[in-house]
């Protein structure tokens, strides 16, 4: 994996790296592998979330970023953090969850904590229903176990028909709910031509984290079906793919990956987007004891 500066203003690429190194306490180096990955910020400081396989299935990772200013590069410490779902059976991928803050003291700065904040990090693990889990560390060095905090499901007045919702950016709190971007698969030209869409929903700040708006349609642009561009693959046309996002007061700025070659910024008018997602109401399925973050395990009970 590698990663690139941008400029803010101009979102030209300042300079790029081929790769992320890991160091080993043992002093020894080599390149950090694996699939989909994000920036995201806990307590102020830069993390990096990706999938990679392990044996037939993608499993979720996420390590804290260095940099080492002499040698210009970013760097993790072995080993990452493979973070295992609860009941979690090898009979599908683990990836795209979706990491966000959680701390209603602290202060943010454009969607972030800042350094030194006391903010739990939390996991989306999916989106229909929307269920949020936090890691617990195990005995084993490297391997955490995530287990559910809060689960919330969407009325069934709301519908997305474009395929399963799944993650797309971290999500950043913007005031008094926090912003996502997500992906779906789905079908627009042809019953058997696959296309990846995007959309974005918000949820509220605070626990059970419901899911509060949503978008009705794709978030799409012209340039997303260009066909001199090319399609991504035989039976899939076009791939929008979001990775994260940034804001300022007047827009919203989504970083995504186009038919899985390049990346893009798309500029979004905020008031214009906040003003498309529809309202939407959701039922809590299932809570926990979690009132301290600093417990190490919560007693999670599903409602009838």
């Amino acid at each position: 994996m590698g990663y690139m500066w941008l400029n803010f203003s101009t979102w030209e690429v300042i300079k790029k790296k081929d790769m992320i190194e890991i160091i080993n306490p043992n002093k020894w180096r080599t390149n950090l592998v694996g699939e989909d990955p994000r920036i995201f910020y806990h307590n102020g400081k830069e993390y990096i979330v990706y999938n990679h396989h392990l044996s037939r299935f993608k499993k979720l990772f996420y390590a804290e970023l260095f940099y080492n200013k002499p040698e210009d590069m970013f760097y993790t410490i072995d080993p990452p953090n493979h973070v295992a779902f609860e009941n979690e059976v090898n009979i599908r991928h683990q990836k795209n969850w979706i990491p966000f803050d959680f701390c209603p003291s602290c202060n943010f700065q454009r969607g972030l904590t800042v350094l030194n904040s006391n903010a739990t990090l939390l996991f989306i693990y999916s989106i229909r229903p929307h269920r949020i889990v936090q890691a617990f560390a195990t005995n084993v060095s490297g391997e955490m176990r995530a287990e559910t905090i809060f689960l919330t499901e969407l009325l069934p007045e709301f519908r997305w028909r474009w395929g399963e919702m799944r993650g797309g950016s971290p999500a950043l709190l913007m005031g008094d709910f926090y912003l996502s971007f997500f992906h779906s698969s789905g079908h627009l030209s042809h019953k058997h031509i696959g296309t990846y869409v995007m959309g974005a929903y918000t949820f509220e700040r605070n626990p059970p984290f419901a899911i509060t708006r949503m978008s009705a349609e794709p978030i799409f642009h012209e340039s997303f079906i260009n066909e001199t561009y090319g399609w991504a693959y035989k039976g899939v046309d076009f791939i929008v793919f979001p990775m994260g996002f940034t804001f300022d007061d007047d827009f919203i700025y989504v970083s995504y990956g186009k038919n899985d070659r390049d990346g893009w910024i798309l500029k979004l008018n905020r008031s214009g987007l906040m003003e498309s997602l529809k309202p939407v109401q959701s039922k809590i399925l299932g809570v926990s004891d979690w009132e301290d973050s600093n417990i190490t395990r919560h007693s999670f009970r599903q409602l009838v």
